[in-house]
């Protein structure tokens, strides 16, 4: 019994991402939820190794709440490779049951989103990918802070 109660907890929820649909013009080059092992949660070091790109994953399981998402992407246009590690420690409820995590990478801007297992009312605002719609969706980066500090420092 006392080797069940030791490490983090695991808790059913979901990471994912698909660039594909969502990020047209992007190759995410690496990525990693937390510390999480599960599959899906991070870019296999097969791929990663031999510089390849990832199109998506989704993942759905028992998993520790992560506490950072690292992505890594590249913009094919320019060749412009950013990457971003967010602090998800305050943006995630403590009880993830359900929920999923899912991250949108843009040109210069990563989008993370927190999608949660209720029904989104009829006259409440689509927020984060279109996949969603028919739930509750809360954008948990970069905070609306964060937006107005990039407008402001990219003024002259």
């Amino acid at each position: 019994m006392a080797g069940c109660a030791s490490g983090p907890a695991r808790v059913d929820h979901g990471f994912g991402f698909d660039a594909v649909a969502d990020s047209p013009g992007i190759d995410v080059l690496d990525y990693r939820y937390g510390t999480s092992l599960a599959p899906g949660a991070h870019m296999p070091a097969s791929v990663r190794e031999k510089g390849g790109a990832s199109g998506g994953t989704r993942t759905y399981g028992p998993m520790v709440r992560g506490d950072t998402l690292y992505v890594r992407w590249r913009v094919r246009a320019t060749g412009v490779v950013r990457d971003e590690t967010v602090d998800l420690r305050a943006r995630l409820p403590r009880d993830m049951a359900d929920h999923m995590v899912y991250f949108v990478a843009q040109a210069d801007q990563l989008q993370v989103y927190l999608v949660t297992p209720q029904r989104r009312a009829a006259g409440d605002p689509v927020i984060g990918p279109a996949k969603f719609r028919a739930y509750q969706v809360q954008r948990i980066y970069p905070d609306p802070v964060d937006g107005l500090r990039s407008q402001k420092a990219a003024q002259p």
